[in-house]
């Protein structure tokens, strides 16, 4: 017998897990109806565990898309009218495909890689290191920032349970993964002017505000899986440090869907990282 017990469903509507059951329908069902490209809902609450940390938890939902990529996905529900801002440099508020993301693969003599470099692909949209969430306080630690550390471990740890797939299936070619976040929350982007921030209060005097379907949220952020390449200083080491969070408003998730997650190169892209790359083996070696 079905009963609408007021209590039962604010405790059900307590949790996030509907949110999260609800974008899984959403992606299964357009993966059916897509027929174009690959774009399957491959895995729900995936086990993961980082050695290093001993952090562990559950990946929401793995997704593939494009061409050997991996959206590894935090959802991410938000009570009220919530909104994400984004704080972009008027001079910087161009849209691109400059990413830093996880790829795998294996080297010539067949052992397992893993790093974090810059690629260029589609979906373009606006890149932001700073996002300010109602509720924090100066004091507390960045609310996204958070999110993002977790689900960076998160994702090199689906990255290497595949790679082990890699190995005993001696299957050649590489694989991406998208660290994404898709939240109910409105994903504001404030373009600003640095000469209208007053140093005497630290505030804007004005901003140009706009809502984005997608940002790329891009920091200096803690992983185990390093670059590819060797920091020869502090700014190149800065620069490599950086890891890319795709944050997705879940009303526009079919739109972005949509949108071809594709890489722009070698003719868009001066230099694929495994052709000039310093290899550090995998447990191949």
């Amino acid at each position: 017998m079905t009963t609408k017990n007021s209590k039962n469903l604010n405790f059900v509507n307590a949790s996030g897990y509907l949110f999260q059951l609800k974008i899984a329908a959403i992606v299964n069902n357009f993966s059916k109806e897509c027929t174009r490209r690959q774009l399957h809902l491959l895995a729900t609450e995936h086990r993961w565990a980082d050695e290093e940390t001993g952090l562990e938890g559950f990946i929401d939902l793995v997704m593939e898309t494009g061409t050997n990529g991996r959206l590894v996905i935090e959802c991410k529900r938000i009570k009220g009218n919530g909104k994400w801002v984004f704080l972009v440099p008027q001079k910087q508020a161009q849209e691109s495909g400059a990413s830093r993301i996880l790829w795998t693969g294996k080297d010539t003599k067949g052992r397992p890689m893993a790093a974090w470099d810059g690629f260029h692909h589609g979906p373009d949209s606006l890149t932001s290191s700073f996002c300010i969430v109602r509720g924090s306080g100066e004091s507390d630690p960045p609310y996204l920032e958070r999110i993002a550390s977790i689900l960076i471990r998160a994702t090199e740890s689906l990255a290497n349970e595949e790679i082990s797939f890699i190995k005993e299936r001696s299957t050649p070619g590489l694989r991406f993964y998208f660290p994404t976040i898709i939240t109910n929350a409105n994903l504001v982007v404030c373009k600003y002017d640095h000469e209208k921030i007053d140093t005497s209060t630290g505030e804007l005097d004005e901003g140009d505000f706009q809502s984005v379907p997608m940002i790329r949220f891009t920091k200096s952020l803690s992983s185990r899986v390093g670059t590819s390449f060797p920091s020869r200083n502090i700014l190149v080491s800065g620069l490599e440090s950086e890891r890319t969070i795709f944050v997705i408003n879940s009303d526009e998730l079919i739109n972005i869907l949509k949108r071809e997650w594709e890489f722009r190169g070698p003719d868009h892209y001066k230099g694929w990282p495994w052709e000039s790359s310093y290899w550090t083996p995998g447990n191949g070696e």
